[in-house]
């Protein structure tokens, strides 16, 4: 289940608020494909134990994720919290397992050139390209990446 995610900014430091808890995020990640990278390169090198408690903790409450680990503008709180329940499962399902195999997650974002901060309408799409297999010679596991793609239309 998804809640909606209010992003208070106090002193230069995130604070993550839902109804039930508060708690102070650092080391956020700018909400960019490079900042996205950033975040999966300091991830994938964690132990396996580690990071399958970060996936399992992205597939629990995505919004509460992303917001614990990115940098975001009141705008995309807003827009993260206006996104339809099944596209948000499938992208906590899509990147959860991505990252517990350690595969590509990927941002594909063309930047809002108007300006505006809040543009008329975003277009998401969640595109994975995850394959699982089982058996045989080498074929055990999960293969593919996963691409967010958000685009401004006006």
């Amino acid at each position: 289940m998804s809640r909606d995610i209010n992003l208070i900014i106090m002193s230069d430091k995130y604070f993550v608020a839902t109804r039930e808890t508060l708690e102070i995020s650092e080391d956020l990640f700018p909400f960019t494909a490079s900042g996205i990278q950033d975040l999966c390169d300091h991830l994938y090198q964690l132990p396996q134990a580690d990071l399958k408690a970060e996936a399992e903790g992205l597939q629990l409450d995505f919004k509460l994720w992303m917001v614990a680990h990115f940098v975001l503008a009141p705008s995309q709180v807003k827009f993260l919290n206006g996104i339809d329940e099944s596209t948000v499962a499938f992208m906590a399902m899509s990147c959860s397992l991505a990252m517990e195999h350690r595969l590509p997650i990927l941002l594909d974002k063309i930047v809002n050139e108007k300006g505006d901060e809040d543009p008329p309408f975003k277009n998401l799409k969640v595109i994975s390209t995850l394959t699982s297999s089982h058996g045989g010679v080498n074929t055990t596991g999960l293969v593919g990446d996963v691409t967010i793609r958000i685009r401004y239309e006006h």
